[in-house]
């Protein structure tokens, strides 16, 4: 008996955009294969589906970087998450296919500029946020 995989769907908004509530997605195109990645701001949760099948996923809590090793279709694949921002919720993604950069998006809960009322409400609910984060997750 088989069982067939559902295929994965993300409930984001096209054009996705990273937010401090539903996190960051980011697609990409290789060639006729889709790539999607998935990473939770608060859980750490990171997901990659390939055409709508979860290939990968862990849980990153404790470090600004993480890579994904993925083979599909003969191909290696590796995903690679940065946080380059933590004061903005700047977060690079990163595609290669055989060790050749192929695609590079980043996105930030806080974009430019950062002087407006707006802003400045969301970099200060974006500090406590990461300050509460960073006490649950380390040792006192």
């Amino acid at each position: 008996m088989t069982t067939q995989t559902q295929p994965v769907q993300f409930n984001i908004p096209t054009p996705a955009k990273a937010s401090a509530f539903t996190g960051y997605h980011f697609e990409f195109t290789d060639q006729d294969t889709n790539i999607e990645v998935q990473a939770s701001s608060w859980s750490g949760k990171e997901s990659v589906v390939i055409n709508g099948e979860l290939i990968s996923d862990k849980r990153v809590l404790t470090s600004t970087r993480s890579e994904h090793l993925i083979t599909h279709d003969g191909r290696e694949y590796r995903v690679g998450l940065h946080i380059t921002n933590i004061l903005t919720g700047n977060v690079e993604c990163k595609l290669y296919r055989n060790d050749l950069l192929i695609g590079s998006q980043h996105k930030a809960v806080i974009e430019k500029p950062y002087t407006s009322l707006p802003s400045i409400l969301k970099i200060s609910a974006w500090t406590v946020a990461c300050a509460l984060w960073v006490t649950s997750v380390l040792p006192l």
